[in-house]
C-alpha cells in the first residue's frame, strides 16, 4: 500500500476502532446510531481509497453502495424508529461502566500483544502490523459489545459494526470479489436492516422496550 492510502485506513482504523469503544458506553439510542453512521462513512472512504490505488471501477461502486446502504439508509431507519418511539436511551449493559471499560481495555491489550504476532506476520509487511492490530482490536470490543448490551438496537449495530471490521480486514487483505457478489450481498444487508427495524418495532409494541432481556419473560 502506498503512503497515502496506508495513512487514510489508519484514520479508517482508528475511526472504527474509538467507535465501538463507545459504542460500548454510550446511554443513548441516538449516539449509538451517529457512532456507526460515523464509522460506515469511514469504511467507504477506506474502499474509495483502495478503489483509487488500485483503479478499481467495481472498488468504488462498492464503495457507493457502502456509503448509501449503511450510511445513509440505516441512518435514516434507526432514527425513524428512535423518533418514532422516543426511545432516547438504550437498554443497561450487564456490566456497570467501570467493569465494561476494563474489559474494552483487556481486549484491546490482547490484539496489540505478542500474542497474536504469528497471525500478523503470516497477513500482513510489518508496517501493516499497526492497522491489524487496530482492526482486530476493533473485532474483539465490537463482540464483547454485542455480549454485554441488553438493547436490541445496540446490538444489531454491532452485528453491522463486525461487518465494517470484516470489510476493513479484506481491504487490508487485498480480498476482491466480483461486483456483481459485492452488489448481491450489498442486496443482503439492506434485506437485513429492513428486518432488523421490523424486530425493532415489534419488540416494543410486545414489551414497550428495546431491552432484550424483558424476552425472558416469553413463557412457552
Amino acid at each position: 500500500m502506498i503512503f497515502f492510502a496506508v495513512h487514510l485506513m489508519g484514520l479508517v482504523m482508528l475511526t472504527l476502532l474509538v467507535s465501538v469503544i463507545f459504542l460500548n458506553i454510550t446511554k443513548r439510542n441516538i449516539s449509538a446510531v451517529i457512532l456507526f453512521t460515523l464509522q460506515s462513512i469511514a469504511i467507504s472512504m477506506g474502499i474509495f481509497a483502495a478503489a483509487w490505488q488500485e483503479h478499481s471501477v467495481e472498488l468504488f461502486f462498492v464503495g457507493i453502495f457502502t456509503l448509501v446502504v449503511k450510511g445513509i439508509i440505516s441512518s435514516v431507519f434507526f432514527r425513524r424508529v428512535i423518533v418514532r418511539y422516543s426511545l432516547q436511551f438504550s437498554g443497561t449493559t450487564y456490566l456497570n461502566t467501570p467493569l465494561t471499560l476494563i474489559v474494552v481495555a483487556l481486549l484491546v491489550g490482547i490484539a496489540y500483544s505478542q500474542l497474536f504476532t504469528p497471525l500478523y506476520v503470516a497477513l500482513v509487511p510489518p508496517e501493516l502490523f499497526f492497522l491489524m492490530k487496530g482492526i482486530l482490536s476493533a473485532l474483539f470490543v465490537t463482540l464483547f459489545l454485542m455480549v454485554n448490551k441488553k438493547g436490541a438496537l445496540s446490538q444489531i449495530v454491532g452485528i453491522l459494526s463486525l461487518e465494517n471490521a470484516i470489510i476493513l480486514i479484506a481491504l487490508l487483505l487485498g480480498l476482491r470479489h466480483s461486483l456483481q457478489l459485492e452488489i448481491a450481498i450489498t442486496f443482503d444487508i439492506t434485506v437485513w436492516i429492513v428486518i432488523a427495524v421490523v424486530f425493532l418495532e415489534m419488540l416494543y409494541r410486545q414489551f414497550g422496550s428495546f431491552d432484550v432481556s424483558t424476552m425472558n419473560n416469553l413463557k412457552e
